[in-house]
């Protein structure tokens, strides 16, 4: 809908029905309808807020990524413990040592972004390969390394697996 008005000034507040419809969950006497709504951000760190049923699908993307690695590799594995990005805090714990695992289960994959997360997670003094592991809906799973950290990965993998 055209307008000429500011963005994020209401366009109608009236008692009843708003120009786009009820709001749901709010009383009909305070529907408003805004040119562009407010992106929702979290007080503590100014960053974007995930919504609840995104949480919810990355932790369930952890828990399925988790069972893969012990079907696969015969490790054991579970959802690590979540300190918003710390080397203390991969999203899948394993008892392979010395690698700091990023689950990206999205339809959209950035490489690039989910790739440096997993390093700066990791720790740039610490010995931890950083690797990266995504899913979309109805694929498999694929594990994204630096070519430079994929020598030291065979490395850890070939010490740590029993075939």
């Amino acid at each position: 809908m055209p307008t000429n008005k500011p963005p994020n000034r209401p366009l109608a507040i009236r008692p009843g029905v708003a120009p786009h419809g009820r709001v749901p969950g709010l009383p009909i006497c305070v529907n408003v309808c805004y040119a562009r709504p407010a992106k929702a951000v979290t007080r503590q760190s100014g960053r974007d807020h995930m919504g609840r049923f995104s949480k919810a699908k990355g932790k369930r993307g952890e828990r399925e990524l988790a069972s893969e690695l012990c079907r696969v590799l015969g490790v054991s594995a579970r959802r690590g413990m979540q300190f918003q990005g710390s080397p203390d805090s991969p999203d899948v714990v394993t008892n392979i040592p010395n690698i700091h695992i990023e689950c990206k289960r999205a339809e959209r994959f950035r490489l690039y972004e989910s790739l440096e997360q997993a390093v700066d997670d990791a720790g740039a003094n610490t010995q931890k390969v950083p690797v990266v592991c995504h899913r979309q809906n109805n694929k498999p799973w694929v594990v994204v390394v630096r070519l430079d950290d994929l020598p030291r990965l065979v490395e850890i993998l070939h010490n740590n697996i029993d075939t």
